[in-house]
């Protein structure tokens, strides 16, 4: 899930769900011909919804942050990962 927060009024602005197969279980066999075939994938994979409406809890949501945080890959790009500093 993925939520876009307001970090100033501390509200989130909206989400989606993504999944990394096709939702609805179906498997491709080939890869797309082309890019008109390959889009319908790719947006079937995004679902409106799933986000947190209202005021988000940037404190917990920081605190998972950082119990996440691997220090065996301290250079891999994890999007969930909130940034902390002069941002906030």
């Amino acid at each position: 899930m993925f939520d876009v927060v307001d970090l100033w009024s501390r509200r989130s602005l909206g989400g989606c769900t993504y999944h990394v197969s096709c939702p609805g279980g179906r498997t491709w066999e080939v890869f797309p011909v082309n890019a008109n075939e390959a889009e319908p994938r790719r947006a079937s994979r995004f679902v409106a919804g799933g986000d947190t409406p209202g005021l988000a809890d940037l404190d917990a949501m920081v605190a998972a942050d950082r119990a996440a945080a691997s220090p065996e890959y301290p250079c891999t790009l994890d999007l969930r990962r909130i940034p902390v500093g002069p941002t906030l």
